[in-house]
């Protein structure tokens, strides 16, 4: 298995020597993928539906899955293509990382997910400056590529860290965040922590221990000064659920192609569509 990743990350890396197509407004590299992609299964589950991302259960099918007409009739979905800077918001949010102890670790057909349940002595939370709301880290996922894009490109892969929080609207708020190619050691350790131990589709795991303090400490947050997109917007798969509160970092952390390659190996192609911006403006 070591040696494929290798191989799959040399790949990742020779990716502009080998032709590309257009992959809804994504270059998605056919050699890299065909590999990289060999042994993943077409359909993928979420929340009790079964869907898919190519095929008849594609995105532009999601909205004939029981509850999940607002994939079509929403008007306030996500992803988003970035075209300008409208929606940059200097208000970072302040994000308190913690580390963690025994945490759920899934596959679940769509993505690999960590789910942080309740009973852990610390807490991630998120606030702004505002000071009116506090979120509570409640899991992370990740997408292959990024799902938002900027003048139609897309970055490798993309980070959605959900947090929820009962004292007000809106009651979720995604930190997302982009990655890109570096050398080095990349993400700060969280790719490296999670792709060690990637769970088979439908098999939790656990991890006995997750460190996000060092991952944000590599962000950096209070260092960064050209803020977030933020907007309001939607759960990118089936039911689509609106009223989240998106908070895009513009500025993508790096990761290895080994530490991408990981996860390439485990995950489909798993990027919603970008979705019309039917008039949002920053939040």
């Amino acid at each position: 298995m070591k040696t494929f990743v290798i191989l799959a990350a040399a790949l990742v890396l020779d990716a502009t020597s080998h032709p590309s197509f257009p992959f809804h407004k994504r270059n998605v590299n056919c050699l890299a993928t065909t590999l990289l992609n060999a042994h993943t299964p077409l359909q993928r589950r979420s929340e009790g539906l079964e869907f898919s991302y190519v095929g008849d259960k594609n995105p532009e099918t999601w909205n004939t899955l029981p509850g999940a007409e607002t994939c079509k009739t929403g008007k306030l979905q996500s992803p988003i293509d970035f075209q300008t800077e409208a929606m940059l918001n200097p208000d970072i949010p302040i994000i308190t990382w913690a580390d963690y102890t025994n945490v759920e670790f899934i596959h679940t057909g769509n993505t690999v997910e960590v789910n942080l349940i309740e009973g852990q002595t610390e807490k991630t939370t998120l606030t702004y400056a505002s000071g009116n709301q506090t979120f509570v880290l409640n899991q992370f996922h990740f997408h292959d590529p990024s799902e938002h894009t900027f003048l139609g490109r897309a970055f490798p892969m993309e980070a959605h860290f959900v947090f929820k929080t009962e004292e007000a609207e809106p009651k979720a708020a995604v930190f997302a965040v982009l990655f890109q190619f570096a050398s080095g050691e990349g993400s700060g350790g969280l790719l490296n922590q999670i792709g060690a131990s990637l769970p088979a589709v439908d098999k939790p795991t656990t991890l006995p221990e997750l460190k996000l303090k060092q991952f944000g400490e590599g962000l950096n947050l209070s260092a960064k000064n050209d803020g977030v997109y933020r907007y309001e917007g939607s759960l990118t798969t089936p039911p689509c659920s609106e009223g989240i509160l998106f908070n895009v970092l513009k500025t993508p952390t790096g990761a290895t192609a080994f530490e991408l390659a990981e996860f390439y190996m485990a995950m489909p192609k798993n990027a919603r569509y970008t979705q019309p911006l039917n008039g949002r403006v920053s939040k």
